[in-house]
């Protein structure tokens, strides 16, 4: 990986890396970030009108995968369904990179809404704070 990487990997890749080497968390959990309806903004928009306020601790969740997220990464959150194409022009850099990027976005947040709570609600907190946080 280190090569591949020419020598530079993040701290959660390496981390991710070892626990899947090593069997050191049970297996993960995922949550479908694509639906036959529509996009994950459209889900997003369709959920938001209809769930009540913050009771079960989703902003907290929201707040954890936000602090994980690379700058790049938040930038590509409200578009993480287009293509790498696009992601590429977002960015400014190369199609490989926002490949690279996009593709680690996609994972960690299949990761991280497999959790309890509802992962829907915790979108539409990402992408709500995309529209009120600098990256």
């Amino acid at each position: 990986m280190l090569q591949y990487a020419q020598g530079a990997v993040r701290e959660e890749d390496l981390a991710k890396i070892l626990e899947a080497r090593f069997d050191l968390l049970a297996p993960a959990r995922f949550t479908t970030l694509y639906a036959d309806e529509g996009t994950v903004a459209e889900l997003v928009d369709q959920h938001v009108a209809t769930v009540a306020p913050d009771s079960t601790g989703v902003e907290g969740v929201a707040e954890g995968i936000w602090q994980r997220l690379s700058p790049n990464e938040r930038l590509l959150l409200p578009y993480v369904d287009e293509d790498t194409h696009h992601a590429a022009q977002l960015l400014e850099i190369r199609q490989a990179h926002a490949a690279a990027v996009l593709a680690n976005l996609k994972t960690m947040l299949r990761t991280a809404l497999s959790a309890d709570s509802d992962p829907l609600a915790v979108m539409a907190a990402l992408l709500r704070r995309c529209g009120d946080a600098p990256s």
